[in-house]
C-alpha cells in the first residue's frame, strides 16, 4: 500500500525564474557570545566610527550533484499562481501542507480533500496581501496521501542573497556602528551558512547544487572614507574580533 502511494505522486510544474532547492537539514544559531565582532576605527587617530555602515554577504561554492536528494523546485508558492499536479491511482485524501522551517509553522493548507482516481491539476493563487508573509528561506512542502508521509524541501529568495560573484548580490544583512564603533554579527543573523541547494535557470534547467560557505564577505562605508571589503571565516560556536582601519 505504502509503494502504490508513494508511486501516485506523478510530478508537480510551474512556470518560474530562478528556483533555489533546500536539500538539507536547518542549522542551528549558536550560543550568546558568539559570533563576529567588528569594529571600525580611523587609521590615523585610532578612534571609533560611528554612523559606519556594515554590508554582510554570503558566499556561495559550486559543489558536486547529490542524485539522492530529496528536492523538488515546484511548487513555488511565492508568485501569484501555482500550477502543479499529481495522479492517484485509488481514492483517497489528499492534504497538502507548507511549513516555514525557521519559524516551524505552517503557512498554508493548500489541498485537504477526498480526491477519486485520477489525474489532477490544481491552480494556486496567492492575493497580494499575504505575499509578504511568506519569509525568505528554506521551507517544507509536505504531501500527505493516506498513510503516506512525504517531504520536499524548497527555498526562497526574493532577492538575489546568493550571488556567485563577489558583492554582486543583495548583502543578507546591514548594520551600523554605534559610537564605540562596533557591530555585532551573531550566528542566528546567519541561519543559512553550511546548506546546500540546487539552482535552475528560467527554462527549468538543473544549473547544479551549491554550498553556502562558512565564510563571508564584509564592507564597510562610510562618507569621506575609501569602502573597505573583507572575507572573514564565521565559526557559530567561536567569537571573533576584527578591526577594520578606514
Amino acid at each position: 500500500m505504502l509503494v502504490e502511494n508513494m508511486k501516485s505522486i506523478l510530478f508537480l510544474v510551474i512556470l518560474t525564474s530562478i528556483i533555489l532547492l533546500s536539500c538539507n537539514e536547518p542549522t542551528g544559531g549558536g550560543e550568546d557570545g558568539h559570533g563576529v565582532y567588528i569594529t571600525v576605527v580611523d587609521s590615523t587617530s585610532g578612534k571609533p566610527l560611528d554612523s559606519a555602515i556594515v554590508r554582510v554577504y554570503y558566499t556561495v561554492g559550486q559543489v558536486e550533484m547529490d542524485p539522492n536528494y530529496k528536492c523538488i523546485n515546484t511548487p513555488n508558492p511565492f508568485y501569484n499562481q501555482t500550477d502543479f499536479g499529481f495522479t492517484l491511482n485509488t481514492p483517497q485524501n489528499v492534504i497538502i501542507i507548507l511549513i516555514n522551517q525557521e519559524k516551524n509553522i505552517v503557512m498554508d493548507t493548500i489541498i485537504n480533500q477526498i480526491f477519486k482516481e485520477g489525474r489532477f491539476n490544481i491552480l494556486w493563487g496567492i492575493p497580494d496581501s499575504l505575499t509578504e508573509q511568506y519569509d525568505n528561506g528554506f521551507y517544507t512542502l509536505r504531501i500527505i496521501l493516506g498513510d503516506s508521509v512525504t517531504n520536499y524541501e524548497m527555498f526562497l529568495l526574493k532577492f538575489n542573497y546568493l550571488s556567485t560573484e563577489i558583492n554582486k548580490g543583495v548583502p543578507i544583512k546591514v548594520y551600523q556602528t554605534q559610537t564605540n564603533g562596533l557591530v555585532v554579527i551573531q550566528p542566528g543573523d546567519l541561519p543559512w551558512i553550511g546548506r546546500r541547494f540546487r539552482k535552475y535557470g528560467e527554462a527549468g534547467f538543473n544549473l547544479g547544487d551549491y554550498l553556502i560557505k562558512d565564510s563571508i564577505n564584509i564592507e564597510v562605508v562610510l562618507d569621506a572614507y575609501y569602502t573597505k571589503k573583507r572575507t572573514i571565516y564565521f565559526d557559530k560556536k567561536v567569537a571573533k574580533y576584527l578591526t577594520v582601519k578606514m
